[in-house]
């Protein structure tokens, strides 16, 4: 990632994710949507880089990250 790209972590979505490293369910399900256009936005920069045709798109992409996360238990 260019340094540029990146926008950084606010210190409230940084204090979630820490509570949600900590096991605060309400932490990951508040800091989730707070990421979530800047998770979109890293997969279609990454997606512009794969070869024509391709069938990926980043929102599909974001959505996978979310149903593996719930899939390790980080919801729980």
């Amino acid at each position: 990632m260019m340094q540029e790209d990146w926008i950084g972590p606010s210190p409230s979505v940084t204090q979630l994710l820490q509570k949600w490293s900590d096991g605060d369910r309400e932490a990951a399900i508040a800091v989730l949507p707070l990421v979530y256009d800047e998770l979109r936005r890293i997969a279609a920069r990454q997606l512009r880089g794969e070869r024509g045709g391709h069938t990926l798109q980043a929102t599909a992409v974001v959505h996978e990250a979310y149903l593996r996360l719930g899939e390790d238990g980080a919801f729980d």
